[in-house]
């Protein structure tokens, strides 16, 4: 897998920064920069469905700056050696280029994409990559496009795939994971700042206390709440903060002693338990949108960072489960769910939690009419709040990306 690096980014300065506050994106907000290591017509489809996934989102979000993205299809058996196993084959992954440390109002550090960071407009703000988002998608899978004729009860919409895909990149993922090498059942946020023995402090606009931070939530993270308790699980990640190493003694050690591998494990049996997370926007008193934490052991990039994959199947907010259904376009998933969108109305949630400017009722940008197989029935399932306050000079270059899988 692909490992983060903590690195600069020292503040710079916009050449244009005494032009007023940018207008929104009109149209395809997105640049792809595409490489495809396969046939001419596949390539020659799969340009085609990105363009148009481009505009989807446009029309759900409101850009105000480029989202660039790096998209590559390429064979995963033969470059990444990852090949088709008990008949489940990923389909892609996707993950910002960089993320940013930044504190809000509680004065803790949370790693936030680039993509998101750009739309805000700081001045000055930290050195920013070109890419924006990295998207892999295999060149193995099935994938089917809008001009193929009716999908295969094998196959899978592949601007669907990129749909999911880039809304990782937007942001839509967890921190959480089995950092700690000594425990296989234990769950903490990234550890990139303790491994180079770096920690960030801020301050708590409420309370006037200093704030430290040593594990880097996401940004989405910071809304998410164990069920039904509704407690955030950023409490955990705040007695985590509080670690200190003697002088000679490795964070791991300091982690043991301090009695915090308790509070990993009870994170690691909320995110193995169905139903024991969900995603609370502020100021929503509606039902907490449910994360996938039915997956036992514990799955990296499929655990927490998507939804419940049986609550969600026939919802308007089917977009973000972990796997994708075989032989199900887009069109026909948004019409089995009554939705004008395929990015739903929970997702949009989440997203405008994070700090971007949504379209509430985006408008029906035209698909290619649904041609499932007239055995639709028999579709099988796969086996298959503006962001402010402090801005900490140092990013990470490569976020581990959330595999789809089919």
């Amino acid at each position: 897998p692909m490992q983060r690096q903590v690195q600069p980014c020292p503040n710079v300065q916009n050449e244009n920064s005494r032009t007023k506050e940018k207008r929104a994106i009109a149209g395809n907000a997105f640049k792809i920069e595409f490489a495809c290591y396969a046939d001419k017509q596949l390539c020659q489809k799969a340009g085609r469905a990105f363009e148009r996934a481009g505009v989807i989102i446009s029309d759900a979000f409101i850009f105000k700056t480029q989202i660039v993205v790096n998209a590559t299809i390429v064979p995963f058996c033969a470059a990444l050696r990852e090949c088709q196993k008990d008949h489940i084959v990923t389909l892609g992954g996707s993950y910002p280029a960089r993320t940013m440390a930044m504190a809000r109002d509680d004065g803790v550090a949370r790693l936030y994409p680039q993509a998101l960071i750009k739309q805000l407009g700081y001045n000055p703000h930290p050195a920013y990559s070109y890419f924006d988002i990295i998207s892999l998608f295999n060149a193995d899978a099935p994938f089917w496009f809008e001009e193929d004729g009716p999908i295969g009860d094998y196959q899978s919409d592949f601007l669907f795939v990129i749909l999911h895909e880039f809304m990782h990149g937007l942001g839509f993922y967890s921190n959480w994971n089995n950092n700690l090498k000594e425990y296989n059942d234990a769950l903490v946020p990234d550890v990139s700042l303790l491994l180079e023995n770096e920690r960030f402090l801020g301050i708590n606009k409420t309370s006037k206390q200093i704030t430290v931070t040593s594990f880097l939530e996401s940004a989405m993270d910071e809304f998410i709440v164990s069920l039904p308790d509704m407690k955030r699980t950023s409490a955990i990640t705040h007695k985590m903060n509080r670690l200190k190493a003697n002088h000679g003694q490795s964070y791991y050690d300091a982690f043991h002693h301090a009695g915090l591998v308790k509070e990993a494990k009870e994170m690691y049996r909320l995110g193995t338990t169905r139903g024991a997370l969900g995603f609370q926007a502020p100021n929503d008193t509606s039902v907490a949108f449910v994360l996938e934490s039915n997956l036992d052991p514990f799955q990296p990039g499929s655990s927490i960072s998507h939804v419940d994959y049986e609550e969600y199947g026939k919802s308007p907010d089917f977009l973000m489960r972990f796997m994708q259904d075989r032989g199900v376009t887009l069109q026909y998933a948004m019409e089995r769910s009554q939705s004008s969108s395929a990015i739903g109305p929970r997702l949009r949630s989440v997203m405008k939690a994070l700090g971007y400017h949504m379209n509430d009722y985006p408008s029906l940008a035209p698909l290619i009419p649904s041609r499932l197989n007239t055995t639709k029935s028999s579709a099988r399932k796969t086996a298959t709040l503006l962001l402010s306050h402090l801005m900490y000079p140092i990013c990470t270059a490569i976020y581990i990306g959330s595999s789809y899988v089919w």
